[in-house]
């Protein structure tokens, strides 16, 4: 059931513990979803939220509140964030999800990080969100990205797991490149045999 107040409707999903505030902008309707929790204090001090575009094209929120009679920002109202800190909506990196568990209070430098570089969106270089999935990738000795495959939201660890193995996998295959240039054929039969126990004990293969 859509309810009314202000200039948003609101949808209350208690099951999920959601609720999302429909606004109106540029002649149609922006959503943005925030945790059941924050209903009260939002009936209580949002008179209005206006939709706006930022600089990098994202569509975040503002509010006009009640009790301060200004204009605040909705992600760092609802985390309370400090001033010398930034909200980071993480780990979706979605300003339209402002719920509790996607919201956090980081240094900007971390912020600012995760905006220019997907590839470490997760906190580990080379894991990052995308349509929903883990997305992992590694860099060979060029210095170029490959994706190695992409795992669901629930298996974050898993892709953190399989991104250190096909880096290592990777830098194996750099480092056993540069060694045969050196030497050729002349490779010591106990240098491949070692390179090779390398990567068996690391649980990955050449290349993968």
């Amino acid at each position: 059931m859509m309810l009314y107040h202000g200039n948003f409707m609101y949808s209350v999903y208690p099951k999920a513990g959601k609720v999302y505030l429909t606004t109106p902008y540029k002649g149609g309707f922006r959503k943005t979803v925030v945790s059941l929790e924050q209903l009260p204090r939002i009936i209580d001090n949002v008179f209005s939220i206006y939709p706006y575009e930022s600089n990098s094209g994202a569509i975040r929120y503002r509010f006009y509140s009640k009790k301060t009679k200004r204009t605040m920002v909705l992600a760092r109202w609802l985390t309370n964030c400090p001033e010398d800190l930034e909200v980071d909506h993480f780990p979706l990196h979605n300003p339209s999800i402002n719920t509790n568990d996607n919201l956090r209070c980081v240094p900007a430098w971390v912020n600012q990080r995760n905006r220019r570089n997907n590839v470490s969106s997760s906190d580990h270089f080379g894991v990052y969100l995308k349509n929903n999935h883990w997305c992992v990738f590694a860099k060979d000795e060029n210095k170029k990205f490959k994706q190695v495959m992409k795992f669901p939201l629930n298996a974050l660890e898993q892709a953190k797991d399989k991104q250190r193995k096909a880096q290592l996998g990777f830098n194996y295959d750099g480092l056993y490149s540069q060694i045969m240039d050196s030497f050729g054929a002349e490779l010591p039969l106990e240098a491949r045999e070692y390179f090779e126990r390398i990567v068996k004990q690391a649980g990955v293969h050449k290349g993968a």
